[in-house]
């Protein structure tokens, strides 16, 4: 698959394993992927416990879980899965900017296997994207600069 070939992919998916978002690669020659890692998931879910990463030979895989949407980075390039986490963190905070937490949220309730593609749509698959290169070009995991003023109204 074309994801192998790069040292981080990205794959965004709802609690369904349908496709949100695929950095490298078509979301639907992935779907075998996507039904793998929803089921790692729940299955791990239904112990009661959460999977946050798997290691596997020269790959981390992080996990996000955020109510209906899950997130997955594999990853090659020896960051530590905090940091791979963190970034998806960013990744689904971009996503709620597009869609809303709420939208989210009350789409999955009337739909659980809605197919969220057409709501994010080029431009958002984009911004994922973006932001996904950024992350790799600048390493943004690590806390962004904060105004002065702004630091020390916020106490910070």
């Amino acid at each position: 698959p074309n994801w192998k070939k790069h040292k981080k992919h990205v794959f965004i998916m709802s609690s369904a394993g349908k496709p949100i978002f695929s950095r490298y690669g078509n979301e639907e020659l992935l779907n075998p992927i996507y039904g793998v890692m929803c089921s790692l998931v729940n299955f791990v879910s239904e112990q009661n416990d959460t999977l946050r990463c798997i290691y596997a030979g020269d790959h981390k895989i992080a996990f996000l879980v955020r109510g209906p949407v899950f997130l997955v980075m594999a990853s090659r390039t020896g960051e530590p899965a905090a940091h791979l986490t963190r970034q998806l963190q960013f990744l689904y905070t971009q996503l709620v900017s597009i869609l809303t937490r709420k939208g989210l949220e009350h789409v999955f309730r009337r739909r659980h296997g809605f197919d969220l593609r057409n709501l994010l749509g080029a431009s958002g698959e984009q911004f994922l994207s973006n932001l996904a290169s950024s992350m790799d070009a600048h390493k943004a995991s690590s806390s962004l600069p904060l105004q002065t003023s702004l630091s020390y109204l916020l106490g910070a």
